[in-house]
């Protein structure tokens, strides 16, 4: 009986200890830096950039994640929608910072991804010791962006796919505390209510429940069980019309939307054709198979390609040059940090 007082202290600083942990995580919010300077817990935290052509750019956050491994471990209950919004934000201010830095004004979102888990940890060890399989977790996000520049302002001034850098600034560090102490002021009022920041919508086009969605594979000969699928890395290249194709590509990874340029351009060069447009890019992500003998999570990107001989004059518009991205994108791809 004389133990129970005790307890009950315990149990109430424990309680105590675990709300001001909790206070921290919504005080503290990831660190907006270059990747390259992501820490010891978080190697691969921060922005990222990558240039595809003249005035295209891929831009990215990866790693939405408070840079301590306690604050981690609480983050990581935190829901989903709260972390990728984060990334969201994050991977968006970074596009119109560097828009500024090359000194531009505007510039419009080409496509766009996010993503929470990016596959499964396998178990480890044996007997007691062995470890349960658990999911990667690194929210994230990226946008391809085309800046916009100022001889051709004019023409796209009243464009609503078109998003004001100053604006996005402005909005952006009044909404995330992470960026607000990045800007290391004070921010007034938008003034120019060009740009508010949408209630969260997810970037990914798909992203399905389990067993939702066939798992690309076969059942290898010998197989202990029926619902065994080896899972099978693959792409297919579909002709729909003259100067009309599909491209599909599914792996066990998040693919690199570099990867599915290449895949274009190569594609280009095959027909003959000087440039190509992206009509449409859709980006998948599914949970399939049996979750004891096969393939869990797995990804799909999907692109219909237009082939054309000539770029044309618009600057809004997801049409690249043969020439001018196979001379500035590395024919290895870039993978996106985890």
């Amino acid at each position: 009986m004389g133990l129970r007082p005790m307890r009950i202290i315990q149990s109430f600083l424990l309680l105590v200890v675990l709300v001001a942990m909790e206070a921290c995580t919504f005080r503290s919010h990831p660190l907006y830096q270059p990747i390259s300077q992501g820490s010891h817990w978080n190697k691969y935290q921060g922005y990222f950039e990558y240039q595809i052509d003249r005035q295209t750019y891929l831009i990215g956050y990866s790693n939405y994640m408070p840079d301590h491994p306690v604050l981690t471990g609480i983050w990581r209950v935190r829901s989903m929608k709260s972390l990728m919004k984060g990334a969201q934000q994050y991977a968006l201010y970074r596009a119109a910072e560097f828009t500024k830095a090359q000194g531009q004004q505007l510039f419009v979102i080409l496509y766009k991804d996010d993503w929470y888990a990016t596959g499964y940890v396998p178990a480890s060890g044996s007997g007691k010791y062995r470890t349960r399989e658990h999911l990667r977790v690194s929210p994230g996000a990226w946008i391809m962006i085309r800046i916009v520049e100022t001889n051709t302002e004019a023409q796209v001034k009243d464009d609503h796919r078109v998003y004001s850098a100053d604006a996005v600034l402005i909005s952006l560090a009044q909404e995330n505390n992470g960026l607000a102490s990045a800007r290391g002021a004070e921010v007034s009022p938008n003034p120019t209510g060009q740009y508010s920041y949408p209630i969260f919508d997810r970037w990914r086009s798909s992203s399905s429940a389990y067993d939702s969605v066939p798992v690309p594979g076969e059942v290898p000969e010998g197989a202990v069980s029926k619902q065994y699928i080896e899972f099978q890395t693959d792409a297919q290249v579909t002709q729909m019309a003259p100067g009309k194709f599909t491209i599909t590509v599914w792996a066990s990874d998040q693919i690199s939307p570099i990867e599915m340029l290449l895949r274009c351009l190569t594609l280009a060069r095959r027909e003959g054709y000087e440039a190509f447009t992206l009509e449409r890019w859709t980006i998948e992500e599914h949970v399939g198979g049996n979750r004891q003998y096969g393939k869990k999570i797995w990804f799909r990107d999907t692109i219909q390609v237009g082939l054309q001989h000539q770029k044309g004059p618009s600057s809004l518009e997801p049409v690249f040059q043969v020439d001018e991205l196979s001379s500035r994108v590395n024919t290895n791809g870039v993978l996106l940090p985890r």
